[in-house]
């Protein structure tokens, strides 16, 4: 998708000093970030495709037409960040991949069911936006390195069984305790944001 010029600018480093700088260099077509933006973004996206059984080349397709859209919104209406640039394309990845395999298998499938964000249903409303998802991954940030794998097995729609083999638990049983544990810990840090009592305010008001 990039040429030859790309790959020899993206060897000089690039210092990105504000997260609006990544969708500027799509909106300019500049190549050293846009490689970049690859460079970084992309193997996690990679990661989310292939273990919900899709290939290496489904995962380009998916981060690519993420790119497009990203691209397209902030030609047509621009863009303002409220979270960092991986996780609005992130986002709009986990969406693009959940219609593709919608149109494919005829079956409906969402973001909650693709990724399974539903920590707890008094918090979900407060993923329904970029902000709030910036928020979320905060908090997941804060958690330990245990934890934080073993959510992300949950989060991939991996079995009980699959993620106790994976994490060395010596039980089913202490795996779902952990995972529990684990939740609520996520949950605690969530709420205490700043941002989920604001908006969880303006969710009040709103309704």
């Amino acid at each position: 998708m990039l040429s030859g010029q790309a790959a020899k600018t993206s060897k000089k480093r690039i210092e990105i000093t504000d997260e609006s700088q990544y969708i500027t260099a799509l909106l300019t077509g500049d190549e050293a970030v846009v490689r970049l933006i690859y460079d970084k973004f992309l193997p996690p996206v990679v990661t989310l495709v292939t273990r919900q059984g899709g290939r290496r080349a489904d995962a380009l397709d998916v981060f690519q037409d993420a790119l497009m859209i990203v691209h397209d919104k902030a030609q047509r209406q621009g863009t303002v960040l409220t979270g960092t640039f991986f996780s609005y394309l992130y986002g709009i990845c986990r969406r693009v991949y959940g219609n593709k395999l919608q149109k494919k298998d005829n079956q409906t499938v969402t973001t909650d069911n693709l990724v399974k964000l539903s920590v707890n249903d008094d918090i979900q409303p407060f993923l329904e936006n970029q902000e709030r998802e910036a928020a979320f991954w905060g908090a997941f940030k804060k958690l330990g390195a245990d934890c934080q794998k073993l959510l992300l097995l949950f989060f991939e729609g991996r079995s009980m069984e699959e993620i106790c083999e994976a994490m060395g638990h010596g039980s089913v049983g202490y795996a779902k305790k952990r995972k529990f544990q684990c939740k609520e810990t996520l949950v605690a840090h969530v709420k205490s944001d700043p941002r989920y009592a604001e908006l969880a305010r303006e969710s009040t008001v709103n309704r």
